[in-house]
């Protein structure tokens, strides 16, 4: 068995005392002497034209230094991650409800907030296009680059699924719907700008997940150089991916603020000013159709969507391909198509959420796969066994995957045997005839793209320092968000350089201390990253031979690196003697490091090819019992299995598994922005309904391993993937607790849903 010095190890996390004991400081928290305060106008109206803004109110009153408005932008007045269209603020228009039209900035933050409340907006009220259905073709154009409201489209697959369907003994064609999804992390998106340190500069602090695009933000939209724009993301209270563009923009404002008045401006939404401003989980609706042999054998699946990206482009066209790309799932199926549009409407913006379009994408393959094997007459799990990838297989975009083991087939018997889903499924099903309080059992399988995928540069980049007395710097862009990332950092440098982990600090997340390396998304945290700091170990490693070599007059190639020493002709050195040799023959051991992803061959015509470099098999299977009287679902029994290669740190992987896992409880049973004619009717967390400890039941966390040599030391990444299958799983456990009274294909199960299945077929 392969031993690690460093990594496969339960490290504590390196933040988690400062949290534990309230010393972390969060965007919230920050504050310096003599700094103002801001506040945002916020439209009320899904879209209107903005004939005036009047804000001579708000100036007269005492301790307000300016009210800024788009005409004070001295550069782009748009930011976007893609195609720049997102208003920094409203000029012309508003295109939400959400559109920020104004930023007042006072002495104090009551002060603020009543100059905000004292701004006066001519409005012109313009029609809205609220329904994604009609939104193709509207006369109502919302973005004028797009005269179709067609945001984004794309398309994948191999075969010929129509011929496929037509010789199928069974199909099942349905249509499936996703639901609008609140991030809901505990802390809302605060950022502080700070003039300078350099002149005509800017330097901005705050929860942020991302520090490279607000500084390239900044320097479009303010005109100040790049090398003068300082970001620094802080202790953040979760982010879920909600914190990539929300204090993005926040920053872009924050800062002309802070150069308009030579002050400090701190940044900060209330809860409801979070929900109406920040971006949602993408609703999506879906026409899928599967078919099958009377004996199990899947001939093909078609999936055909539609998704809601609000006014603005932002990640759509990331989003549905994501879907689109994964949409046919962990299996071996010979003919597949998965269509996908994003349109353009004056609803809620969509953009970055853990999972990024593939859960949506899961939830009706997974719901529409055990439709399929129910009309079999076979188990859902014998069904998907059958049917499972393997490695040598064909994936359903034509990428042969031969490159390391498929673990799905592993995460789905781990899980069924967590739940003992076959007694369970079979054993429901003539129980629950005739009862009000039902149980079901339900399974979902999913395998993760992890890194950005084809078409894009992916590239990792870190900076790792040996100081004098051996201890070891680390410098990375990507933001420690609370999934323990900057921890893992720590570990995979140590485990490179053969020393304890102990021995390895990180800085915060600074754009003036790390090489750009991209936000932290795409599940790429850990290969890409972890690549780049192994990269940079082994280019230090490369220094110390070196340094080695000059010293005691040998060739560098003859020194041989073993497990923290230094070994050549017949003598050892140990790391800490190795560094003090390097510094005293004047050579500096620190290096950057760098991975890129290799190209992937994708054809976006044909929609064949590679479409991810890695991927992460998982599998969540959920038990659930519901009261078809009350529409109250409780979980019973949840089981999360994921093949990660190689734990870096098992016990922060499980955690992570029990989390992703609960998120998806929410998405599939509960949350419910009550969304309603372009308006969030639920801007807090009084009645969008969390799951709590009262509603969280055991959920089992099961490592698989199979080592990936595509990431560092055989990992794959985790965070999204804990999340991705969840939803399948829930509902298809509802779904089999329903019985005769029908079936959920629309998220949330919640219990208005439940009920009205109950009365459809007069069984309350």
């Amino acid at each position: 068995m392969e031993q690690f010095r460093a990594i496969n190890q339960n490290k504590m996390r390196i933040d988690v005392k400062d949290k534990l004991t309230g010393k972390a400081a969060y965007g919230a928290d920050l504050y310096m002497e003599g700094m103002l305060y801001a506040k945002g106008v916020q439209s009320r109206h899904p879209h209107a034209r903005i004939r005036g803004i009047d804000a001579s109110a708000a100036l007269s009153l005492p301790g307000v230094a300016c009210v800024l408005t788009a005409k004070d932008m001295p550069g782009d007045k748009v930011i976007g991650e893609e195609v720049q269209d997102q208003f920094v603020f409203s000029d012309d228009r508003v295109l939400g409800r959400g559109d920020v039209v104004a930023l007042a900035v006072a002495e104090t933050m009551e002060l603020a907030h009543q100059a905000a409340a004292l701004v006066k907006v001519d409005y012109e009220i313009l029609p809205a296009v609220l329904d994604m259905w009609e939104a193709i073709d509207h006369e109502q154009v919302i973005n004028p680059n797009y005269p179709r409201n067609i945001c984004s489209e794309c398309h994948a697959g191999i075969g010929n699924v129509e011929t496929a369907l037509a010789a199928a003994d069974a199909v099942v064609d349905e249509h499936y719907e996703t639901c609008l999804q609140e991030h809901a992390y505990i802390e809302p998106e605060a950022v502080l700008a700070i003039p300078g340190p350099r002149e005509g500069g800017v330097t901005v602090k705050g929860c942020l997940q991302n520090i490279f695009m607000p500084r390239l933000s900044i320097t479009r939209c303010l005109k100040i150089p790049m090398n003068k724009v300082t970001i620094i993301a802080v202790t953040s209270g979760g982010s879920f991916g909600g914190k990539l563009e929300s204090p993005e923009v926040m920053a872009v404002r924050a800062a002309l603020a802070a150069i308009r008045t030579g002050r400090p401006v701190k940044y900060v939404l209330t809860r409801e000013e979070s929900v109406e401003q920040s971006y949602k989980r993408h609703p999506f609706s879906f026409h899928v159709k599967a078919g099958a042999t009377r004996d199990g054998k899947i001939t093909g699946i078609y999936m055909d969507s539609r998704a809601d990206g609000g006014a603005y482009t932002n990640m759509s066209p990331g989003v549905i391909f994501k879907g689109v790309s994964l949409g046919s799932g962990p299996y071996l199926i010979e003919n597949t198509y998965a269509h996908s549009i994003a349109v353009f409407t004056n609803n809620a913006v969509c953009g970055s959420f853990r999972g990024f379009g593939n859960p949506q994408a899961i939830f009706a393959r997974e719901c529409c796969l055990t439709e399929l094997a129910e009309k079999l007459g076979m188990s859902p799990y014998l069904f998907r066994r059958q049917n499972i990838l393997k490695r040598g297989d064909i994936s359903g975009t034509g990428q042969l995957m031969d490159f390391h083991d498929v673990g799905a087939l592993d995460v789905l018997d781990k899980v069924a045997e967590a739940l003992g889903f076959e007694d369970k499924y079979w054993r429901y099903k003539q129980e629950n005839v005739g009862k009000s309080i039902r149980r079901g059992a339900g399974l979902s399988l999913s395998h993760r793209g992890n890194s950005i995928g084809t078409g894009l540069l992916d590239v990792g980049r870190a900076y790792v320092e040996v100081e004098a007395d051996a201890s070891v710097l680390v410098s990375i862009g990507l933001t420690e968000i609370g999934q323990g990332l900057h921890t893992v950092m720590c570990q995979i440098a140590a485990e490179a350089l053969g020393i304890d982990a102990d021995r390895v600090s990180i800085n915060p997340a600074d754009s003036s201390r790390s090489p750009v390396t991209g936000a932290c998304i795409a599940s790429r945290g850990t290969i890409i990253g972890g690549s780049a700091v192994v990269n940079a170990a082994e280019r230090i490693k490369r220094i110390l031979k070196e340094a080695i070599a000059k010293k005691y007059t040998v060739e560098a190639d003859a020194v041989v690196f073993d497990n923290g020493n230094f070994l050549f002709g017949g003598q050892s050195l140990t790391f800490e003697e190795s560094v003090s040799v390097c510094y005293l023959c004047g050579m500096t051991p620190a290096a950057n490091g760098t991975y890129v992803v290799p190209e992937l061959p994708f054809d976006e015509k044909t929609g064949e090819g590679d479409t991810f470099y890695q991927f992460t098999y998982s599998c969540i299977g959920a038990e659930v019992e519901v009261d078809t009287c009350t529409g109250q679902t409780r979980v019973i029994k949840v089981a999360a299995a994921h093949d990660i290669g190689r734990a870096i740190n098992p016990k922060m992987a499980m955690g992570q598994m029990q989390g992703g896992a609960v998120m998806a409880q929410g998405y599939s049973l509960t949350e419910n922005l009550a969304y309603n004619s372009g308006k969030i009717g639920h801007s807090n967390f009084d009645e969008y309904k969390l799951p709590t400890m009262l509603d969280v039941s055991e959920v089992i966390p099961i490592i698989v391993e199979n080592p990936d040599e595509r990431g560092p030391f055989g990992a794959r990444s985790l965070g999204e993937p804990s999340f991705d299958p969840g939803a399948g799983a829930f509902i298809n456990a509802v779904n089999q607790a329903l019985g005769e009274l029908g079936k959920v294909r629309s998220l949330p199960a919640d219990p208005e849903r439940i009920i009205s299945l109950a009365e459809a077929e007069g069984c309350r």
